[in-house]
C-alpha cells in the first residue's frame, strides 16, 4: 500500500477518534493507531459521534484488509515496479502447462495429440476429434495403441471423456503396467492405418 495512503487514512482515523468518548485502544501490528480517552463529565453520544466511530471502525478494518491483501500478492516484478507506475502486472502463481507432443514423433491412431506432462512416461493429451467415424457411442475408457515415428508400438492412450477428445497416454513400460498395451506387444512393429 502506498505510504502517503495509509498516513492519511491514520491521520482521518485520529481526528475522528478524537470525536469519541469512550475508552478504547486500537493497534496495527503493535503500534498504537487510536487512543481515546474518556471525558470526565460523561457526555450522552450524539449522533454525529456514532457516525464517527462507525466510519473509524470501517476504516480502521478496511486499512487492515489492504495491508494483508497487499502483502500477500507481493511479487519481484511489483517490487521492481516503478514509484510511479499506476498499475502492477501480477505473474500468475501458477504456471501454465507446456504443451508437448509424445516421445519420438508418436501418433496415436494417426494422431499427434498436444500433451502436458508432470510425470515421466504419463501425458495428458488433446486431440480435436476422435478419428472414429459418425458415433454416437461413449468412449470413456476407450485404449489404443501409440506408435513411435519408426513405426513400433511405444505405448497407448486412455480415453477420458464421452467423446474421447481427452486422453491420458502411457509410454514404454507404463502402458503395460496401466493394461492398455500387452507385454508381448510393447515394441513390435505395425503396419496398416495405426503406423505413424
Amino acid at each position: 500500500m502506498n505510504t502517503t495512503l495509509e498516513h492519511e487514512l491514520t491521520h482521518y482515523l485520529r481526528v475522528e477518534a478524537a470525536r469519541v468518548d469512550v475508552r478504547d485502544n486500537l493497534e496495527l501490528d503493535g503500534a498504537p493507531l487510536i487512543r481515546v480517552e474518556p471525558s470526565v463529565t460523561g457526555t450522552r453520544w450524539k449522533a454525529p459521534t456514532l457516525i464517527g466511530v462507525a466510519a473509524s471502525v470501517v476504516l480502521f478494518w478496511g486499512l487492515v484488509a489492504i495491508r494483508h491483501d497487499a502483502s500477500e500478492v507481493s511479487t519481484p516484478a511489483a517490487a521492481q515496479s516503478d514509484v510511479g507506475a499506476t498499475s502492477v502486472s501480477r505473474e500468475p502463481t501458477t504456471p501454465l502447462p507446456v504443451l508437448v507432443e509424445l516421445p519420438d514423433g508418436a501418433t496415436f491412431m494417426g494422431l499427434h495429440p498436444l500433451c502436458t506432462t508432470d510425470i515421466e512416461g504419463i501425458y495428458e493429451c488433446t486431440i480435436d476429434e476422435f478419428p472414429v467415424g459418425a458415433r454416437t457411442a461413449d468412449v470413456t475408457g476407450y485404449v489404443s495403441i501409440i506408435v513411435d515415428n519408426t513405426s513400433h508400438v511405444s505405448g497407448g492412450c486412455r480415453a477420458l471423456n464421452v467423446d474421447g477428445t481427452r486422453l491420458t497416454c502411457y509410454v514404454g513400460q507404463l502402458a503395460v503396467d496401466h493394461d492398455i498395451v500387452g507385454a508381448g506387444f510393447l515394441g513390435d512393429w505395425v503396419s496398416g492405418p495405426a503406423q505413424g
